[in-house]
């Protein structure tokens, strides 16, 4: 699943000596994910499913055991078509990753249950062109323990078919009174559990 301009953003101060401090946008943590790479500043050409175009000049890109964020770093722009650009990893069902010229990725992410891939293009600074391998190792490897993941829930899934949802929840099962029309027979010793008939 894509989203653009839904991210949850906060500040962060760049570095602790400089007057006056300069600051960061980065995406606000969701609960228990890790984050493996951050690279600022970069350029990002970014090709949503529905055909959305977004270019964004200089951004920074995040990557965790989650998701893939991109967050425009400078809002002086005129005709913003995107701030924050987001893919859930889960959902992701294959990608095509390839170096490019001039420092860049290409990125193409097909989705589970899409045809048509989002198509990716970060570029780095010629400065930290070596990351980009960094980048794309740690990509191959979320990717790798999420789809290991899969596999053991699938497992899991054969394995213990029944559903627990279809269980009452704690409450609903002390205060259900029912019974069953036919353990009522003016209270015989006869419907009571083995372990209490005596």
């Amino acid at each position: 699943m894509t989203s653009i301009n839904q991210t949850r953003v906060c500040l962060r101060r760049i570095n602790s000596t400089e007057y006056p401090p300069q600051f960061h946008l980065v995406p606000v943590p969701n609960p228990n994910e890790s984050f493996y790479f951050n690279q600022e500043p970069i350029g990002a050409t970014i090709q949503d499913v529905d055909g959305t175009q977004a270019k964004m000049e200089t951004a920074s890109v995040h990557l965790t055991d989650q998701r893939l964020v991109f967050i425009l770093q400078d809002h002086s722009v005129a005709n913003i078509t995107a701030s924050t650009f987001q893919i859930d990893l889960e959902k992701v069902a294959s990608i095509k990753c390839r170096l490019t010229f001039r420092y860049g990725i290409q990125l193409g992410l097909f989705l589970i249950g899409d045809s048509t891939p989002v198509r990716l293009q970060i570029v780095l600074a010629k400065k930290d062109r070596h990351r980009r391998d960094a980048f794309k190792e740690y990509l191959s490897m979320i990717m790798a323990g999420l789809t290991s993941r899969k596999k053991v829930l699938a497992m899991h899934h054969r394995a213990f078919p029944f559903h627990c949802d279809q269980l009452p929840s704690y409450d609903q099962a002390l205060s259900d009174t029912t019974l069953d029309p036919a353990s009522t027979d003016n209270g015989s010793m006869d419907t009571l559990p083995p372990a209490y008939s005596t």
